[in-house]
């Protein structure tokens, strides 16, 4: 995938800076965070990360930037929460959300188009997409992802313990978690109605190994066990 060399050129200068770790991130370690996500990707996350770096935004383009004890959550296309996700929301098309901490149990956010979606602790909510949407979960998964059309990325650094499923009729998903996957989650996401799925388990207590289906688009791989 070739990436812009304007798009690398903000990851890195994002990405050089030093962390600095705190509980939620700081300005500086959540820029780095979110850069991280973004070169994952290749892509996304553009105006956010212009934002938490300090550099110009377009005139055009409003952040609503909500502090870690902050109540009042609201609907937009760029959202930064630097603590918990704690209520509903709707993201406008092409949006750019980032959460430092958890989306709860009880939230759902629903995404009307585009969307790039980092969140830097646990998914615990439910996550409705329509277009095709780039994720990342930087710790465990055990809430439920509708994804959308015509694909969905999504990236979780720990463990998975979730539901994704296809919200608007078939969709691709390319799923890549690092941590634990149990077998009867990796079933139960191949049994959902997917046009395609590319599968790709760090850990599993299923045999590593390469699982190809009767559809040329439908395998997983596990690298350990």
């Amino acid at each position: 995938m070739r990436i812009a060399p304007l798009f690398l050129s903000l990851c890195i200068s994002v990405l050089a800076k030093p962390l600095f770790a705190t509980q939620f991130s700081t300005q500086q370690s959540l820029a780095m965070e979110v850069g991280q996500a973004a070169m994952a990707h290749g892509r996304g996350y553009h105006i956010v990360l212009r934002y938490l770096s300090g550099q110009s935004i377009p005139d055009t383009a409003q952040v609503h930037d909500i502090p870690a004890d902050g109540d009042y959550f609201p609907d937009g296309q760029f959202l930064i929460v630097r603590g918990n996700l704690t209520h509903d929301i709707v993201l406008e098309p092409m949006a750019q959300l980032v959460v430092a901490g958890d989306i709860a149990a009880n939230v759902r956010v629903q995404a009307l188009g585009m969307a790039d979606i980092y969140i830097g602790g646990d998914m615990q909510g439910a996550l409705r997409l329509s277009s095709s949407t780039n994720i990342v979960i930087g710790h465990n998964f055990t809430g439920r992802v509708e994804s959308g059309k015509p694909s969905t990325t999504l990236i979780i650094n720990g463990d998975y313990q979730g539901q994704v499923q296809p919200a608007n009729g078939r969709g691709m998903l390319v799923l890549t978690v690092k941590g634990h996957t149990p077998a009867r989650a990796i079933d139960a996401l191949y049994d959902e109605d997917f046009t395609s799925v590319e599968g790709h388990f760090a850990h599993s207590d299923r045999r590593k190994g390469i699982y190809h289906f009767a559809h040329a688009w439908q395998f997983y791989v596990i690298a350990h066990n």
